[in-house]
């Protein structure tokens, strides 16, 4: 067994292919819902992430030379600097082998060397990932469910009519579409939405919230256009105030173009009570059916405690697909 630590930065074309066959290889008993990652989609994944910093950590665990496992480690610099989120992968021949523990132990020297005390992985609910985290010392911290809905299957007359409730409820707002990059003038108001997101729910994780800037919000916007990604944003305004008051985003990728990713929605909190979500939700995929008319199908995550979002999500259609979790160890609490 050889295991080593590479910049994920830097990945070449053939080792992002690798690294995609044993991931789909996983995928396909752990989560077989999910459509293959093509090898182009984690080159530009580790070179850019979500905010153009990339990854710089990637443990590769070789068998006889056949890659057998992989664990990306993602080290936060905006907020949370004491957490490093790992994103593990055992070929399925490999499982066993021990080439799981060899890899976490180099993943554990990433965390000593930046001063990480917090390791948080996710696992399918069920699989042998998740019981390799639990024999670790992981505990659950948070379990969520991953939905689908299908454009092509959606029952419009209902939703016009949630549409139409949703209307009557906030006949003070407008809705607007928000393309990226923002203008100047209204990135505060973009990070104004975003900090939002920290009221949703963290079960028992022990992070911290997230913090947003100017210069991070246009870090997301550099790295959605680097991995040939379109977020198609609307927000929710308040017509007499002029104050943002939500928004939803859906991502989707020039690739694949047949798949969109739901990424954040939220309402901030003095403009909740008038079926903004929904409406929010509604409009989007009227929206969609203009500007990205391949869509098949729309995934999005949600906290199996965040039950606000999952009744707004099974209202539009919504169905569970898939349950994961976030399980956690620290390291400041226990020693390795």
């Amino acid at each position: 067994m050889v295991v080593e630590v590479i910049d994920g930065r830097t990945l070449d074309e053939a080792t992002a292919a690798e690294i995609a066959e044993v991931s789909n290889a996983a995928d396909r008993i752990d989560a077989p819902q999910n459509e293959p990652q093509p090898g182009e989609y984690i080159r530009l994944r580790f070179r850019h992430g979500w905010d153009d910093l990339g990854t710089e950590n990637v443990v590769v665990g070789r068998v006889d030379g056949a890659l057998a496992a992989v664990a990306s480690v993602e080290l936060p610099v905006w907020d949370n600097q004491h957490m490093a989120f790992v994103e593990l992968v055992i070929a399925p021949d490999y499982r066993g082998s021990g080439i799981g523990a060899r890899v976490l132990d180099q993943v554990y020297a990433v965390m000593k060397t930046n001063d990480r005390s917090l390791l948080i992985a996710n696992a399918w609910k069920g699989s042998d990932l998740e019981r390799f985290w639990l024999d670790h010392g992981l505990e659950m911290g948070s379990e969520a469910a991953q939905r689908r809905l299908r454009p092509l299957d959606l029952d419009w007359p209902h939703l016009d009519r949630l549409h139409a409730e949703a209307l009557a409820a906030s006949t003070a707002y407008d809705i607007v579409q928000v393309t990226q990059p923002v203008s100047d003038d209204l990135v505060e108001e973009m990070v104004q939405l975003q900090l939002t997101m920290n009221d949703a729910p963290v079960d028992g994780l022990t992070v911290d919230d997230d913090v947003w800037d100017a210069k991070r919000y246009r870090a997301t916007e550099s790295a959605a256009a680097n991995r040939r990604m379109t977020p198609h944003r609307l927000v929710a305004r308040h017509r007499d105030s002029g104050d943002v008051a939500g928004f939803t985003v859906v991502a989707v990728e020039h690739d694949r173009p047949h798949l969109g990713f739901q990424e954040d929605t939220a309402v901030i909190r003095a403009h909740r009570g008038h079926r903004l979500g929904v409406r929010l939700k509604i409009e989007m995929l009227r929206y969609l059916r203009e500007a990205e008319p391949r869509i098949v199908q729309i995934d999005t995550w949600n906290a199996v405690s965040n039950s606000h979002m999952i009744a707004v999500n099974d209202a539009i259609g919504c169905f569970v697909v898939g349950y994961g979790g976030e399980l956690q160890r620290d390291f400041g609490k226990t020693s390795a």
